[in-house]
């Protein structure tokens, strides 16, 4: 063949254009808990509280008969108060698989075995803040003390320990250890998460004299929240914690 024509041949198999390289578009964005998902979720939670509490308090002193039951209403009143809070979390969260994961919300691990000495260490470290700051305040009374003058019934003793012992730290730690947790550590990092959460968490139950004591808490939580990865440790001090402190309320107000 002659080279002209050889030459010919090739040009013709090839094309006129070549193809240009693939543009790989971004993909979305990694899936999580932002600080405006802490926001809202946070702001519902208040608007919950308020309402809920807030229309208690007006009847309390408006109505004689709620104001002569009042601990019997506010311990109802607590019980369905962890309950709303803790179907508008589930609400929030919706079915977004990633954002539970994202909370912690995940598989327990072998790794739970560890609170058997994490539980009574922190146990003792918060009886000696509280204890130490008992001291420093001069405060000898106890937490129950002017309380065993009212009566409370089988049914809303059941109700605020079901609340207070099993609800509260369900919800609390989906919200504190789980999402502001997530989204602050999200933002700034693991340290301001810890700080952060344990810092809101103590300023949200808002007792002067327990301040040391919830802020000592809080950070142990949020500890155990890195340590175990997941909020199930968090939860199981918590609930050990909380059904302690019911406990000792219940025996003075049943």
């Amino acid at each position: 063949m002659p080279v002209d024509a050889q030459n010919d041949c090739m040009t013709s198999t090839l094309p006129d254009n070549p193809p240009a390289p693939v543009q790989h578009e971004p993909g979305p964005p990694v899936p999580g808990v932002t600080l405006r998902l802490a926001a809202v979720t946070a702001g519902l939670i208040l608007a919950v509280t308020v309402l809920l509490f807030g229309s208690v308090l007006v009847l309390g002193l408006t109505v004689p008969a709620v104001r002569s039951h009042i601990v019997t209403v506010l311990a109802i009143t607590a019980f369905v108060h962890a309950a709303l809070v803790l179907a508008v979390e589930v609400i929030v969260l919706g079915r977004r698989r990633e954002l539970w994961q994202d909370i912690g919300i995940t598989r327990p691990s072998r790794r739970l075995l560890h609170l058997l000495w994490q539980i009574p260490v922190a146990v003792v470290i918060l009886l000696v803040v509280q204890g130490v700051a008992l001291l420093l305040m001069g405060d000898n009374g106890s937490a129950t003390d002017g309380v065993s003058e009212f009566g409370l019934g089988p049914a809303p003793a059941i109700l605020l320990f079901i609340g207070a012992a099993v609800l509260t730290p369900l919800w609390e730690e989906i919200f504190f250890r789980g999402v502001l947790f997530a989204a602050v550590g999200r933002k700034w990092g693991m340290a301001w998460a810890v700080i952060g959460s344990a810092v809101i968490f103590c300023a949200v139950h808002g007792v002067p004299i327990l301040l040391p004591y919830l802020f000592t808490m809080g950070v142990i939580l949020a500890l155990l929240r890195l340590f175990h990865r997941n909020i199930w440790g968090g939860l199981a001090l918590h609930m050990t914690i909380n059904v302690i402190a019911s406990s000792a309320v219940l025996v003075a107000l049943v």
